[in-house]
């Protein structure tokens, strides 16, 4: 399993970053465009729903990523669905995963997730000076990410929100945010001292703070549908709502806020 694990990592991170890269805008958006539709696929199977159900959801929540990239995203609709994510996840870490309301909204707040939100996937990367930025989320992502297993995997004994997610801690929290900021300070040290540091510390922070959320949204829709992953696209890893939960929240960040 842990070869498995290592081998997909090895392969799906490095292709990511070849195609934010190297990628035309055209071919990157069809690119996204496939993987929203992979993840609507995944969260869509959370509802266990009759199939013209899930067809209908398919394309209507389709239709909705078509229409965030072609009006160059969507602020109301953007804060109406991360407004109710973050009211879903409070739900889920008081009353967990048997939440009966929360089920009931999963089938259409699961989707409109997928559908609003990846999207600006694109939208970040494909804007003038965009490649830069989506590489250093990326980049932040990954560095929080690891800090957060290996501090929380030694260290961790307080949980953070168990009933949402239980093997996240405290320890690895402050680790992933810890990680973050001490890469903004070398990065500001080395790279860009003439960046006002204040700035850029609160940019890392909220960019960080942004992707531990999106873990956090993540694993309440998986606690909902009672699912440990949400596929299996990804062996060792799960499916791509797995790989990507980290990553939405911090670029809708990145998008609004270090524009």
């Amino acid at each position: 399993m842990l070869r498995t694990r290592v081998l997909t990592a090895l392969v799906a991170l490095p292709a990511f970053l070849l195609a934010v890269y190297a990628l035309p805008k055209s071919l990157f958006t069809a690119l996204v465009l496939c993987a929203t539709a992979i993840g609507l696929a995944e969260v869509i199977a959370f509802c266990n729903c009759k199939t013209p159900v899930s067809v209908a959801l398919f394309i209507a929540s389709l239709s909705i990523a078509l229409f965030v990239l072609r009006q160059s995203g969507s602020t109301s609709l953007v804060c109406a669905v991360v407004s109710a994510l973050l009211l879903l996840t409070c739900g889920v870490a008081v009353k967990g995963g048997d939440w009966q309301l929360g089920r009931a909204i999963l089938p259409f707040l699961g989707p409109l997730y997928v559908s609003a939100l990846f999207p600006y996937f694109a939208l970040l990367r494909n804007r003038a000076g965009g490649i830069k930025t989506m590489l250093l989320v990326i980049l932040l992502v990954v560095i929080g990410d690891s800090a957060a297993y290996f501090a929380g995997t030694r260290w961790g004994s307080i949980k953070l929100l168990p009933r949402v997610s239980p093997n996240k801690t405290v320890e690895g929290a402050l680790a992933s945010l810890g990680s973050n900021l001490l890469f903004a300070w070398i990065w500001w040290r080395w790279m860009m001292p003439q960046t006002d540091f204040k700035t850029l510390l609160s940019s890392i922070a909220g960019l960080n703070f942004s992707a531990q959320v999106g873990d956090l949204v993540e694993s309440a829709l998986k606690r909902l549908a009672r699912l440990k992953e949400s596929g299996s696209l990804f062996p060792g890893h799960g499916g791509l709502l797995d790989r990507a939960d980290s990553l939405v929240f911090a670029t809708i960040f990145a998008y609004y806020y270090l524009g």
